[in-house]
């Protein structure tokens, strides 16, 4: 560009007038879609030809965005870090997406893992499960069970759910409370209006879940978490079954043993009974933290002999067992008679209870949060060790995002 200098001897820009500015934006970029750029960078232009320059705003007036800066992803591509204010924005169903902390627990088929959202503060767990063929229903099951529970506060709420061509992924809410497992271990066993409050909202969780046609068949302290507040949330479902409504009836083995009705271990079809067995089991453990069949061959007392209930525990207490332990499924507790009305639980105001009113008995610290949150690990600390099938299947259905996750 030509220059001339000023009073000073100082070089300047010699500035273009209005015809040689549009000449050379004609020449650079000829005609067609930048038409409307050049109307735009003309109409800043003063009268005597000069181009206008934008103020900044001062920084402290300067609307906060969240600032973008490149991140290498965990694939090796290049991906997005946000802060919070566009952490709204960040697509949750890629898992490229999230920050990993730690395990939260380790089966055979799946891995839980604590996870944050990028850009975001709260944690998450999330269900890391590997694909095959015969796990097909059981997976669409539990993940169409997660988006139900969304309606029940005693039931651990499903936020996403997506896949990839090996392995599926469920986002749920992260209950840092720990389980009824870990409090019965620490307690030795419960005073009685703790075992009142948590049975009784475990009662409410089951009695959604029957109502919806869904058999749980796995209920044991273990899959009965805690919240920060300490309420229940009853979780996993990988063994439930869907629609057992009236005289509807199933089969299978399915449980842990000691949890197990003896209708399961006899290999005779049953319902929804099954769950309320499991509870009458789960309930004597808090009390006691003794099972009431117990011995060499639980398999055997379970089927044939009657329950061992301790008999320090009160009257009431122990009526409330030997009526959930019945044999007979039909005559159980829970499908025969209302449990609310049991007198074990007159002193439970079910409308409070239900709404979450009553304050729960203990209110767990952050203890068990501080022992796994640590250094994010990567993605491929996550997905490693690879899948051990080659097949690539989509199960239909699979995927979905709640709409809480736009709540929080």
């Amino acid at each position: 560009m030509e220059t001339e200098e000023d009073q000073g001897g100082r070089k300047k820009k010699k500035r273009r007038s209005k015809k040689e500015k549009k000449e050379f934006m004609e020449d650079e970029f000829g005609s067609g879609p930048l038409k409307e750029g050049k109307r735009r960078m003309e109409a800043e232009e003063d009268q005597g030809g000069i181009k206008k320059k934008r103020r900044r705003c001062p920084k402290k007036h300067q609307k906060k965005t969240g600032k973008r800066t490149k991140k290498e992803t965990a694939a090796g591509g290049s991906g997005l870090e946000t802060t919070q204010a566009d952490a709204a924005k960040i697509n949750p169903l890629d898992i490229n997406n999230y920050e990993f902390y730690g395990k939260l627990g380790e089966g055979a088929f799946a891995t839980t893992v604590l996870a944050t959202l990028r850009g975001s503060k709260k944690h998450l767990a999330i269900k890391i499960q590997e694909k095959s063929e015969e796990d097909y229903d059981i997976i669409l099951t539990e993940s169409e069970i997660f988006k139900i529970a969304k309606d029940s506060p005693f039931l651990c709420h499903g936020l996403a759910a997506f896949q990839s061509e090996h392995r599926t992924f469920l986002v749920l809410e992260y209950l840092s409370g720990g389980n009824l497992e870990d409090l019965i271990d620490e307690s030795g066993y419960l005073p009685r209006p703790s075992v009142e409050f948590y049975s009784a909202e475990i009662a409410c969780g089951l009695e959604f879940l029957h109502e919806r046609g869904i058999v749980h068949r796995d209920l044991k302290p273990e899959n009965i978490l805690l919240d920060e507040k300490g309420h229940i949330k009853i979780s996993d479902f990988g063994l439930a079954v869907q629609n057992v409504f009236g005289d509807v009836t199933i089969n299978g083995w399915a449980g842990t043993l000691r949890y197990m009705a003896p209708e399961i271990l006899c290999g005779a079809d049953y319902n929804t009974a099954v769950d309320w067995w499991s509870f009458g089991i789960t309930t004597c453990r808090m009390a006691s933290n003794m099972f009431p069949f117990y011995g060499a061959n639980d398999y055997d007392l379970i089927i044939y002999e009657e329950p061992n209930i301790p008999e320090w525990l009160p009257e009431d207490l122990k009526d409330l067992l030997k009526k959930l332990l019945n044999k007979q499924p039909y005559d159980r507790l829970g499908v025969h008679g209302n449990i609310r009305h049991h007198r074990f639980y007159s002193s439970i105001n079910w409308l409070e209870l239900e709404q979450q009113r009553i304050p729960p008995p203990f209110q767990p610290s952050e203890e068990h949060l501080r022992k796994i949150h640590g250094k994010a690990m990567s993605t491929l600390d996550v997905l490693i060790p690879g899948p051990t099938s080659k097949e690539q299947i989509t199960i239909e259905g699979f995927s979905f995002l709640n709409a809480i996750w736009q709540k929080d």
